[in-house]
């Protein structure tokens, strides 16, 4: 009985080292800015979080060989983009979480209404959503307007660790 017991409490220690480990590794950082961006664009926070720790880690100062800037990782151009599509003329700071959150957001966001699917959106987010809107018109890539065989294999392992981090989180904060 006591070998049990001891077995038991292994488990739990083991059990228990493995949350904090994820916890470390998926961070619930930057509440404040998720949480205000989620319910304005309506997207679940696991949503904005994964993406965040996909992107950069979260890394407030990560800047890509792409010249991708902040926590979302926003090409200058694309926030030039999403700047005109808001009509909007003051620029913020890329670096700033604020900044990047609220942009990375509601360019998620716009994605998600353009094609009507978080996978779409997400290899959008990463490929381009004038590529993927090439992919769509191609029977070898898309069926009745969903990917399922994405061409590049970054974009296709990205929308994958992207749903995985979704997964996680769910299940680690019981979001």
């Amino acid at each position: 009985m006591l070998a049990l017991l001891l077995l038991c409490g292994v488990y739990l220690a083991l059990g228990e080292a493995k949350e904090r480990r994820l916890k470390r590794e998926y961070p619930l950082a930057y509440t404040d800015e998720v949480e205000l961006a989620s319910e304005k664009y309506h997207i679940s926070p696991e949503i904005l979080y994964a993406v965040i720790r996909t992107e950069s880690g979260f890394d407030p100062n990560a800047v890509s060989k792409a010249g991708a800037y902040g926590l979302m990782q926003i090409t200058p151009d694309t926030y030039d983009w999403l700047l005109y599509v808001r009509r909007e003329d003051e620029r913020g700071d890329l670096l700033d979480p604020g900044t990047n959150i609220e942009y990375g957001a509601y360019f998620l966001a716009y994605l998600h209404r353009k094609f009507e699917s978080w996978d779409t959106a997400f290899a959008a987010y990463n490929a381009g959503m004038n590529r993927v809107s090439e992919w769509l018109v191609d029977e070898n890539i898309s069926e009745n307007g969903k990917l399922i065989n994405i061409p590049y294999v970054e974009t296709d392992n990205y929308v994958k660790k992207v749903n995985n981090a979704i997964e996680i989180y769910r299940n680690l904060y019981e979001m």
